[in-house]
Order: structure tokens, then C-alpha cells, then sequence
């Protein structure tokens, strides 16, 4: 089901996963039922929820800004305050991000939630990455968009990493990888989060998981904000983390 903007409440999408949240309450779980007409409602929501992408790349040409949770833009000088405003107000998002793949930096104003560098062929990458953050993920707990707000918007702009090791020793090329990743980040700075999208063709053990936390609060404060999300591919013994790192 396709649904443009100005079919719809342009609202932003957090209350409606509150909304959302609130029917599960009135859900009758021994009963396996709902009050009659709300079960129709919350399944119409849910369909229309999951017809929102998670995450979206726009351009100041666009005539029709869809809804979607996470909104991208490259920085450019194409992009002033007000249209910025405008791109976050029509696609309701729930955190405006530019992306920075050349030397121009974005104005001084506080309209996009977080910036962050990366090369121009990475840009998927950095959109699939922040797709870790949406409470949409069934294998993710609940996310406090409040603190992901707060943490990135507290930062100077943030910075795309990623590592692929290969090897048939799952744990040892997992301790390559989170190895290879730390290392691309500045010792002389402090950082106050992380987050990773952890791609390999087998379930994250506990074992690994081990090894990436114990990786990561070695080398840094244990009150940095980290996020992780294990990713299945089709590719044999290999482990590919892709990471974002902010600038405190």
C-alpha cells in the first residue's frame, strides 16, 4: 500500500509507534482477542506503519517528500535552513541526517540532527547502518529516541568505518575485524557513540558479542551510547562490520 503525504497525518512517526504501543496494552493476550473494531484499526496502523521506509535519501528536486523514519541528504549548498526545515516537517522523520562526501561542510544551524562523513560510494552503507536504530527491527530492543537525539547532537560530525576479514575461525576473524575497526578511530579523541552493523552468514554468538563489548569498553569510556545489529548475508567465513563513531 503506497501512501504519499498528503494522504495522510504528516505528524512524526514516533507517536504513532507510541500509539501503536498503546493498543498491545489493550490486547487480551489469554483471550487472544481485542475490543471489537480495534483489532481492524491496529492491523490498518500496522499495515500503514510498514509501508513508511526506514530509511531515505532526498534531493532538494523532489516534488513529493514520502514519510519515512530516518531522513538523508548529501551536504551540499543546494540545501539552506528552510528547505531543510521543510524536508523534515513533510517526511516526518524522526532523525535528519546529512551526509558530508566532500570537503563542503553544512551551515551553522541546528536543523539537521547529525552529520556524518563518508565517500560518495558509501552512502548506502552509512543508511543501512542507522537502520540499526529503528524500534521497527524485531531483533532489537526498544530504542529511547530521546538519548539518540540528545547523543547525537552533541557531537561534531560523525564518521563512517568499516572492516572485512575472512577466515573459517568465526570467533578469531570477528576478533580481526572489531580489532581493524577501533583502530580507524583517533586515539587522541573521545568518543560518545557507537554504532555497528555486524554482517555475517550465521547468527552473532555470545561468544563473539564477548568479543566485540569487551573491544570496545576496553578502549573507550563505559559511558559511551553503542548500538549493534547482527545482519545475515550469503558469504561464507566472512565477518564485514560496518560502523559509525561520533566526536564528543
Amino acid at each position: 500500500m503506497e501512501n504519499n503525504p498528503g494522504d495522510t497525518n504528516n505528524s512524526a512517526i514516533d507517536p504513532w509507534m507510541s500509539e501503536l504501543s498503546a493498543w498491545a496494552d489493550v490486547f487480551d493476550i489469554s483471550a487472544n482477542t481485542m475490543p471489537q473494531g480495534k483489532s481492524e484499526r491496529l492491523d490498518k496502523e500496522r499495515r500503514w506503519l510498514d509501508s513508511i521506509a526506514v530509511s531515505t535519501l532526498y534531493t532538494l528536486e523532489k516534488d513529493n517528500y514520502r514519510l519515512t523514519e530516518f531522513a538523508f541528504f548529501i551536504v551540499s549548498d543546494d540545501w539552506d535552513q528552510q528547505s531543510l526545515i521543510s524536508l523534515k516537517d513533510k517526511t516526518g522523520a524522526l532523525l535528519l541526517i546529512g551526509l558530508q562526501t566532500t570537503n563542503y561542510c553544512i551551515g551553522n544551524f541546528d536543523v539537521a540532527d547529525s552529520v556524518i562523513r563518508c565517500k560518495p560510494d558509501e552512502v548506502q552503507q552509512v543508511m543501512k547502518v542507522f537502520e540499526v536504530l529503528s524500534n521497527r527491527r524485531n531483533d532489537l530492543t526498544t530504542i529511547d529516541f530521546n538519548i539518540v537525539k540528545e547523543t547525537l547532537q552533541h557531537t561534531e560530525p560523525a564518521q563512517f568505518i568499516q572492516s572485512t576479514k575472512m577466515g573459517c575461525d568465526r570467533l578469531n576473524r570477528m576478533k580481526q575485524a572489531i580489532a581493524e575497526i577501533l583502530s580507524q578511530i583517533p586515539e587522541n579523541i573521545s568518543i560518545n557513540f557507537l554504532i555497528l552493523r555486524i554482517k555475517a552468514d550465521s547468527e552473532l554468538s555470545l561468544d563473539e558479542f564477548s568479543v566485540i563489548e569487551s573491544a570496545i569498553y576496553n578502549q573507550f569510556d563505559d559511558n559511551i551510547s553503542f548500538w549493534c545489529a547482527p545482519i545475515r548475508i550469503d558469504e561464507p567465513d566472512c565477518c564485514w562490520i560496518e560502523g559509525i563513531y561520533g566526536v564528543a
